[in-house]
């Protein structure tokens, strides 16, 4: 995954954030902007220099609508040691990770000619 990052991704950025959508009930997250768009159904937080911010079960999860504004500046894989999920940072220093609990597509990623998916284990 960190070599599609690198030579697909990463050339792409920055990409404005210009909506984002949290359904609570149906556990998903859509981050998107013009070209672009992140989904994802597992679970995620949000955290910035000074430490967590909020995650997918906060009270106030309905904060990461602030990102919209923002540019995604970088993405990079959440952990070397299982690099299946994406960390993806902002220009206003939020970063927002994900954590694949399941099988069945986690995350998607889609930029103009090219969609990433969560790969399966």
């Amino acid at each position: 995954m960190e070599a599609l990052l690198r030579d697909h991704v990463l050339p792409e950025l920055p990409l404005l954030v210009s909506a984002v959508a949290w359904t609570e009930d149906q556990e998903n997250l859509n981050v998107r902007g013009p070209g672009w768009s992140f989904n994802t159904d597992a679970a995620w937080r949000v955290f910035d220099e000074a430490g967590l911010l909020f995650g997918w079960d906060s009270p106030n999860a309905q904060g990461v609508a602030e990102l919209v504004g923002a540019r995604l500046v970088h993405v990079d894989v959440q952990s070397d040691r299982l690099a299946l999920d994406p960390a993806l940072h902002f220009d206003n220093g939020w970063t927002l990770e994900v954590f694949s609990g399941r099988q069945d597509e986690p995350w998607v990623l889609r930029l103009p000619g090219l969609t990433l998916v969560a790969p399966v284990v």
